[in-house]
């Protein structure tokens, strides 16, 4: 598996450039996925609090946190599997 770990939302930053050119890259059997937070207009929540839980659900997906997928809901830290 290869994750794609981003603080910037979804349609910002790199993930947008690089997922196509990444997928191409995969080997039978594994799987590229995403852990950031999710598409969003602004970069800025406008709530530091809200920012600082979403940075520590961003950040225990990535180092250990349940690997059950999560949906596109609002404000928790959105995975994609491609």
């Amino acid at each position: 598996e290869i994750i794609w770990l981003q603080e910037e939302p979804q349609n910002m930053g790199a993930w947008s450039f690089m997922q196509e050119r990444l997928r191409k890259d995969l080997r039978d059997g594994q799987t590229l996925r995403y852990i950031g937070r999710e598409a969003a207009a602004s970069p800025a929540t406008g709530s530091l609090k809200l920012h600082q839980r979403n940075q520590e659900q961003i950040l225990k997906a990535a180092v250990g946190g349940s690997r059950a997928e999560k949906e596109d809901t609002g404000n928790e830290e959105h995975r994609e599997e491609l």
